[in-house]
């Protein structure tokens, strides 16, 4: 799998040591270091 082809990336400032990949447009599926806690987030808060 090319990671950077779905946008993985590492968060930085207080959500460092998290992780975010493109789900659709503005959702993202954001992950901890052990993939234990998951969370499909609106990039934008919208």
């Amino acid at each position: 799998m090319d990671a950077v082809s779905y946008g993985c990336h590492a968060l930085t400032g207080d959500r460092a040591g998290r992780f975010s990949i493109v789900a659709l447009r503005d959702w993202r599926i954001t992950f901890g270091e052990d993939a234990v806690e998951v969370g499909l987030e609106d990039h934008h808060g919208g």
